[in-house]
């Protein structure tokens, strides 16, 4: 049990801390309703790099909005025009949404990523593990009990049987 718990720890970190650097994809905690029911609050989504000349309508994109903050968005493009060399004008629109996105993205080189997989309620964890209290416990818990478990099998009494 404890070994299946580990090996699923270490798949986990490898998969959402090393994977984006060796593979080149990336993953994002979906905050809003926008895209339910494909994507729900909570829902982690994997994003690769898209060419912006390869993007076509029908596909959910993440992009910088090109208005107030730049925050990242992701939404399903629902009008394509290539503009020029590199150069694409978009229009998007959450799933979830009534109407249309109340800009026009102008998206140039790799800026644009392609929505690839989506796992269900995932951010809801990493959440929980950024709160204060769960991220301090881990921080300076788990070494502690690691730090206690290896005394204690260093120090454990050793059984042995006389003939």
């Amino acid at each position: 049990m404890t070994r299946a718990l580990v090996a699923t720890a270490v798949l986990a970190l490898l998969g959402l801390a090393v994977g984006p650097h060796v593979f080149g994809y990336r993953t994002m905690t979906m905050l809003t309703g926008s895209m339910a029911p494909a994507i729900d609050p909570g829902d982690v989504v994997i994003t690769t790099p898209l060419a912006v000349s390869d993007i076509t309508e029908g596909m959910i994109i993440t992009y910088h909005i090109p208005i107030d903050d730049h925050r990242v968005v992701t939404h399903r493009v629902i009008s394509v025009e290539h503009t020029g060399e590199d150069t694409v004008t978009v229009q998007t629109k959450g799933d979830a949404n009534n109407h249309i996105d109340p800009w026009t993205a102008v998206l140039q080189g790799d800026t644009a990523y392609q929505v690839q997989a989506v796992i269900p309620a995932a951010g809801h964890l990493i959440t929980a593990l950024r709160t204060p209290a769960i991220s301090s416990a881990l921080v300076y818990g788990a070494p502690a009990l690691l730090a206690g478990w290896l005394l204690l099998t260093i120090w454990r009494p050793t059984t042995t049987t006389d003939d």
